[in-house]
Protein backbone atom coordinates (compact mmCIF):
# COMPACT_ATOMS: atom_id res chain seq x y z
CA UNK A 1 0.00 0.00 0.00
CA UNK A 2 1.36 3.42 -0.95
CA UNK A 3 1.71 6.35 1.43
CA UNK A 4 -0.96 8.25 -0.48
CA UNK A 5 -3.46 5.41 -0.36
CA UNK A 6 -2.81 4.90 3.35
CA UNK A 7 -3.36 8.58 4.09
CA UNK A 8 -6.52 8.54 2.01
CA UNK A 9 -7.86 5.59 3.96
CA UNK A 10 -7.21 7.34 7.28
CA UNK A 11 -8.89 10.53 6.04
CA UNK A 12 -11.93 8.61 4.79
CA UNK A 13 -12.24 6.82 8.13
CA UNK A 14 -12.02 10.14 9.98
CA UNK A 15 -14.73 11.72 7.83
CA UNK A 16 -17.00 8.70 8.24
CA UNK A 17 -16.59 8.80 12.01
CA UNK A 18 -17.58 12.45 12.31
CA UNK A 19 -20.06 12.65 9.44
CA UNK A 20 -23.55 13.99 10.26
CA UNK A 21 -26.27 11.42 10.77
CA UNK A 22 -28.92 11.10 8.02
CA UNK A 23 -31.17 13.40 10.02
CA UNK A 24 -28.42 16.03 10.39
CA UNK A 25 -26.87 17.38 13.55
CA UNK A 26 -23.30 16.02 13.43
CA UNK A 27 -21.23 14.82 16.37
CA UNK A 28 -23.02 16.89 19.02
CA UNK A 29 -26.38 15.45 18.04
CA UNK A 30 -24.99 11.91 17.91
CA UNK A 31 -23.62 12.29 21.42
CA UNK A 32 -27.01 13.56 22.61
CA UNK A 33 -28.70 10.55 21.10
CA UNK A 34 -26.25 8.00 22.40
CA UNK A 35 -25.97 9.42 25.91
CA UNK A 36 -27.44 7.07 28.50
CA UNK A 37 -30.88 8.16 29.65
CA UNK A 38 -32.77 6.81 32.69
CA UNK A 39 -35.07 3.85 32.09
CA UNK A 40 -37.32 4.63 35.07
CA UNK A 41 -39.00 7.73 36.48
CA UNK A 42 -41.96 8.99 38.53
CA UNK A 43 -44.59 11.11 36.80
CA UNK A 44 -45.01 14.31 38.81
CA UNK A 45 -47.35 16.33 36.57
CA UNK A 46 -49.61 15.78 33.57
CA UNK A 47 -49.77 18.75 31.20
CA UNK A 48 -52.23 17.28 28.71
CA UNK A 49 -53.01 14.06 26.89
CA UNK A 50 -49.55 13.62 25.41
CA UNK A 51 -47.08 15.52 27.63
CA UNK A 52 -46.01 14.92 31.24
CA UNK A 53 -43.27 15.87 33.65
CA UNK A 54 -41.19 13.18 35.34
CA UNK A 55 -38.70 13.01 38.19
CA UNK A 56 -35.64 10.97 37.28
CA UNK A 57 -33.66 8.78 39.72
CA UNK A 58 -31.09 11.53 40.25
CA UNK A 59 -33.82 13.95 41.39
CA UNK A 60 -33.90 16.11 38.28
CA UNK A 61 -37.16 16.68 36.43
CA UNK A 62 -37.78 16.51 32.70
CA UNK A 63 -40.70 17.27 30.42
CA UNK A 64 -41.60 14.20 28.35
CA UNK A 65 -43.55 14.06 25.11
CA UNK A 66 -45.17 10.69 24.42
CA UNK A 67 -43.91 9.43 21.07
CA UNK A 68 -46.29 8.68 18.22
CA UNK A 69 -49.51 10.15 19.61
CA UNK A 70 -51.34 13.44 19.29
CA UNK A 71 -54.01 14.52 21.79
CA UNK A 72 -56.36 17.52 21.40
CA UNK A 73 -55.02 20.88 22.58
CA UNK A 74 -56.36 22.41 25.79
CA UNK A 75 -56.13 25.94 24.37
CA UNK A 76 -58.54 25.04 21.53
CA UNK A 77 -61.73 26.87 22.54
CA UNK A 78 -64.06 24.92 20.27
CA UNK A 79 -66.37 23.23 22.76
CA UNK A 80 -66.10 19.69 21.47
CA UNK A 81 -62.33 19.83 20.98
CA UNK A 82 -61.74 21.43 24.38
CA UNK A 83 -63.92 18.79 26.05
CA UNK A 84 -61.95 16.02 24.34
CA UNK A 85 -58.70 17.69 25.41
CA UNK A 86 -59.84 17.74 29.04
CA UNK A 87 -60.82 14.07 28.82
CA UNK A 88 -57.48 13.16 27.25
CA UNK A 89 -55.61 14.96 30.03
CA UNK A 90 -57.70 13.19 32.66
CA UNK A 91 -57.14 9.80 31.03
CA UNK A 92 -53.40 10.47 30.93
CA UNK A 93 -53.49 11.50 34.59
CA UNK A 94 -55.34 8.33 35.61
CA UNK A 95 -52.83 6.20 33.71
CA UNK A 96 -49.68 8.07 34.73
CA UNK A 97 -50.21 10.54 37.57
CA UNK A 98 -47.77 9.91 40.46
CA UNK A 99 -46.91 6.53 38.94
CA UNK A 100 -43.60 4.77 38.68
CA UNK A 101 -43.04 4.33 34.97
CA UNK A 102 -40.58 2.83 32.54
CA UNK A 103 -39.23 5.03 29.77
CA UNK A 104 -38.33 3.56 26.40
CA UNK A 105 -36.58 5.72 23.83
CA UNK A 106 -36.50 5.74 20.06
CA UNK A 107 -33.78 7.05 17.70
CA UNK A 108 -34.62 10.70 18.39
CA UNK A 109 -34.25 11.36 22.11
CA UNK A 110 -35.43 15.00 22.22
CA UNK A 111 -37.64 17.27 20.14
CA UNK A 112 -36.86 20.82 19.08
CA UNK A 113 -38.30 22.13 22.36
CA UNK A 114 -35.86 20.07 24.40
CA UNK A 115 -38.47 17.61 25.66
CA UNK A 116 -37.55 13.98 26.08
CA UNK A 117 -39.31 11.73 23.60
CA UNK A 118 -40.40 8.41 25.08
CA UNK A 119 -42.71 5.46 25.05
CA UNK A 120 -44.06 5.18 28.60
CA UNK A 121 -44.93 1.88 30.26
CA UNK A 122 -46.76 1.09 33.50
CA UNK A 123 -47.40 -2.27 35.12
CA UNK A 124 -51.17 -2.10 34.75
CA UNK A 125 -51.73 -0.14 31.52
CA UNK A 126 -48.76 -1.50 29.56
CA UNK A 127 -47.66 0.86 26.78
CA UNK A 128 -49.58 4.00 27.70
CA UNK A 129 -49.04 5.69 24.33
CA UNK A 130 -50.91 2.82 22.71
CA UNK A 131 -53.62 2.69 25.40
CA UNK A 132 -54.50 6.36 24.93
CA UNK A 133 -54.95 5.79 21.20
CA UNK A 134 -56.97 2.60 21.74
CA UNK A 135 -59.38 4.41 24.08
CA UNK A 136 -59.87 7.29 21.65
CA UNK A 137 -58.09 9.96 23.70
CA UNK A 138 -55.31 10.48 21.16
CA UNK A 139 -54.59 9.84 17.51
CA UNK A 140 -51.62 8.25 15.81
CA UNK A 141 -49.04 10.87 14.87
CA UNK A 142 -46.96 9.47 12.04
CA UNK A 143 -45.53 12.76 10.73
CA UNK A 144 -42.33 12.01 12.67
CA UNK A 145 -41.20 8.43 12.03
CA UNK A 146 -40.57 6.05 14.92
CA UNK A 147 -40.00 2.32 15.26
CA UNK A 148 -42.14 0.43 12.80
CA UNK A 149 -43.47 -2.28 15.13
CA UNK A 150 -44.95 0.40 17.39
CA UNK A 151 -46.31 2.30 14.41
CA UNK A 152 -48.16 -0.87 13.42
CA UNK A 153 -49.51 -1.34 16.95
CA UNK A 154 -50.64 2.27 17.19
CA UNK A 155 -52.31 2.09 13.77
CA UNK A 156 -54.22 -1.03 14.85
CA UNK A 157 -55.26 0.71 18.09
CA UNK A 158 -56.55 3.71 16.16
CA UNK A 159 -58.55 1.51 13.79
CA UNK A 160 -60.13 -0.15 16.82
CA UNK A 161 -61.04 3.22 18.40
CA UNK A 162 -62.49 4.48 15.12
CA UNK A 163 -64.58 1.35 14.63
CA UNK A 164 -65.96 1.63 18.18
CA UNK A 165 -66.61 5.38 17.86
CA UNK A 166 -64.54 6.15 20.95
CA UNK A 167 -63.45 9.62 22.04
CA UNK A 168 -62.08 11.55 19.09
CA UNK A 169 -64.02 9.33 16.70
CA UNK A 170 -67.48 9.65 18.28
CA UNK A 171 -69.98 11.11 15.85
CA UNK A 172 -73.11 10.91 17.99
CA UNK A 173 -73.90 12.74 21.26
CA UNK A 174 -72.61 11.08 24.40
CA UNK A 175 -74.94 8.41 25.77
CA UNK A 176 -76.84 9.52 28.90
CA UNK A 177 -77.30 7.18 31.85
CA UNK A 178 -79.00 7.54 35.22
CA UNK A 179 -76.84 7.79 38.32
CA UNK A 180 -77.76 4.26 39.45
CA UNK A 181 -76.16 2.93 36.28
CA UNK A 182 -73.06 5.14 36.30
CA UNK A 183 -70.94 2.46 37.97
CA UNK A 184 -71.35 0.25 34.92
CA UNK A 185 -69.66 2.89 32.75
CA UNK A 186 -66.26 2.98 34.47
CA UNK A 187 -63.57 4.13 32.06
CA UNK A 188 -66.09 5.43 29.53
CA UNK A 189 -67.00 8.98 28.56
CA UNK A 190 -70.74 9.48 29.09
CA UNK A 191 -73.32 11.90 30.46
CA UNK A 192 -74.86 11.06 33.85
CA UNK A 193 -78.23 12.42 34.96
CA UNK A 194 -78.62 12.69 38.73
CA UNK A 195 -80.49 14.47 41.49
CA UNK A 196 -78.08 16.60 43.51
CA UNK A 197 -78.82 16.20 47.20
CA UNK A 198 -76.25 18.74 48.32
CA UNK A 199 -72.94 20.47 47.84
CA UNK A 200 -69.82 19.89 49.93
CA UNK A 201 -66.62 21.92 49.92
CA UNK A 202 -63.13 21.05 51.05
CA UNK A 203 -59.79 22.79 50.61
CA UNK A 204 -59.21 21.00 47.31
CA UNK A 205 -62.58 20.15 45.75
CA UNK A 206 -66.27 20.95 45.52
CA UNK A 207 -68.49 17.86 45.48
CA UNK A 208 -72.00 17.58 44.08
CA UNK A 209 -73.50 14.57 45.82
CA UNK A 210 -76.01 12.34 44.06
CA UNK A 211 -79.19 11.36 45.83
CA UNK A 212 -78.25 7.68 46.02
CA UNK A 213 -74.83 8.38 47.54
CA UNK A 214 -73.22 6.15 44.93
CA UNK A 215 -72.41 8.87 42.41
CA UNK A 216 -70.91 12.32 42.66
CA UNK A 217 -69.49 15.07 40.46
CA UNK A 218 -66.19 16.60 41.60
CA UNK A 219 -64.89 20.07 40.73
CA UNK A 220 -61.30 21.03 41.60
CA UNK A 221 -61.43 24.05 43.92
CA UNK A 222 -59.19 26.05 41.58
CA UNK A 223 -61.82 25.66 38.82
CA UNK A 224 -64.93 26.23 40.95
CA UNK A 225 -65.05 29.98 40.30
CA UNK A 226 -65.81 29.30 36.65
CA UNK A 227 -69.02 27.41 37.52
CA UNK A 228 -71.78 29.98 37.98
CA UNK A 229 -74.68 29.25 40.35
CA UNK A 230 -73.15 26.35 42.24
CA UNK A 231 -74.87 27.36 45.47
CA UNK A 232 -78.24 26.78 43.80
CA UNK A 233 -77.68 23.24 42.54
CA UNK A 234 -79.01 21.43 45.62
CA UNK A 235 -82.25 19.57 44.87
CA UNK A 236 -81.81 20.09 41.16
CA UNK A 237 -81.60 17.42 38.52
CA UNK A 238 -78.26 17.81 36.80
CA UNK A 239 -76.46 16.27 33.87
CA UNK A 240 -72.67 15.98 33.95
CA UNK A 241 -70.49 14.75 31.10
CA UNK A 242 -67.04 13.23 31.40
CA UNK A 243 -64.95 10.20 32.13
CA UNK A 244 -66.54 7.92 34.72
CA UNK A 245 -64.07 6.96 37.45
CA UNK A 246 -64.19 4.73 40.48
CA UNK A 247 -64.67 6.45 43.83
CA UNK A 248 -64.69 5.24 47.43
CA UNK A 249 -68.49 5.13 47.45
CA UNK A 250 -69.16 4.16 43.84
CA UNK A 251 -68.40 6.32 40.82
CA UNK A 252 -67.65 9.93 39.96
CA UNK A 253 -66.99 12.36 37.14
CA UNK A 254 -64.49 15.18 37.48
CA UNK A 255 -65.51 18.52 36.00
CA UNK A 256 -62.94 20.96 34.63
CA UNK A 257 -65.11 23.09 32.36
CA UNK A 258 -68.60 24.58 32.95
CA UNK A 259 -69.79 23.00 29.70
CA UNK A 260 -69.55 19.63 31.43
CA UNK A 261 -72.42 20.59 33.76
CA UNK A 262 -75.99 21.37 32.81
CA UNK A 263 -79.24 21.50 34.78
CA UNK A 264 -82.57 20.08 33.70
CA UNK A 265 -85.11 20.98 36.33
CA UNK A 266 -85.50 21.99 39.98
CA UNK A 267 -87.08 19.42 42.25
CA UNK A 268 -90.64 20.34 43.15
Amino acid sequence: MSKNSGAGLILASFLLLFAPSPGGGGLEKQNTRSAALPATAVVTYVYDGDTVRVRLPDGTEEKVRLVGIDAPELDDRRKKVHFLAEMAKRAAYLALGRRNVRLEYDWERRDKYGRLLAFIWTDDAGLVNEALIRDGFAALMSAYPFRKDYQDRFRTAERSARAAGKGLWRREPLPTVEEKDAGRELGRTVSVRFLCRGLKRSQSVVVLEGESGGFRAVIPRREAGRFAGLEAVSHQRLVVSGLVEKSASGSEIWLFDPDQLTGSDRRK
